[in-house]
């Protein structure tokens, strides 16, 4: 018997069942339950992971810029909302005052780690949840592109789109918390 969980909103359904066999908007049965807590828990520990991140950028850009006034570096820090731009700030900091030091080399290896980790955590925060209905489907929750994106829908009409499961998004976890320590380590030594 197969019991679908149902939304508290009695004007909106609980999900949309599509003809491939796809559930969306957080229709999900008894038994994937704990499959969709687990991805979701994995995505809300990487996303808080991802903070300690920008947290030890921010340090690294407080020791480059060695202004008295942590105040006024961390205001203007973070009147930055863009990681990317944030990154950028850093690195052009990186790049005047690590110049002539041994550290350079280290910092941009440091920053293509930061590049690829943004990457992957913006498919966290802009992915979409999908229950696969189907049977005999390993993963039946996951992470993957929007369907509703054009552009997305373009690139992957030849490909397979990427389907992220909680195992995957547990991988995304520790890489953060690695980085968060490297940045730390970095600042430290530099």
């Amino acid at each position: 018997m197969r019991r679908t969980v149902r939304s508290n909103r009695s004007s909106a359904p609980a999900s949309v069942s599509m003809s491939s066999g796809f559930s969306f908007l957080g229709g999900f049965t008894m038994n994937q339950i704990s499959e969709h807590e687990r991805l979701s828990m994995h995505i809300g520990r990487s996303i808080t992971s991802w903070q300690s991140v920008e947290s030890g950028l921010f340090l690294l850009y407080a020791k480059l810029i060695a202004s008295p006034n942590l105040a006024a570096v961390s205001a203007s820090y973070h009147s930055i909302m863009n990681f990317n731009i944030r990154l950028d700030l850093v690195d052009a900091a990186a790049q005047i005052m690590l110049e002539k030091s041994p550290y350079l080399d280290s910092w941009n290896k440091l920053r293509e780690r930061c590049e690829t980790a943004s990457r992957l955590r913006n498919k966290l925060a802009h992915f979409t949840v999908v229950t696969d209905t189907r049977k005999n489907v390993r993963h039946k929750v996951y992470l993957t592109p929007t369907f509703y994106d054009s552009t997305t829908n373009r690139k992957y009409r030849k490909k397979a789109r990427p389907r992220l499961n909680w195992k995957e998004v547990l991988k995304y976890e520790g890489r953060f918390e690695r980085l968060s320590l490297e940045l730390e380590r970095f600042s430290n030594k530099c």
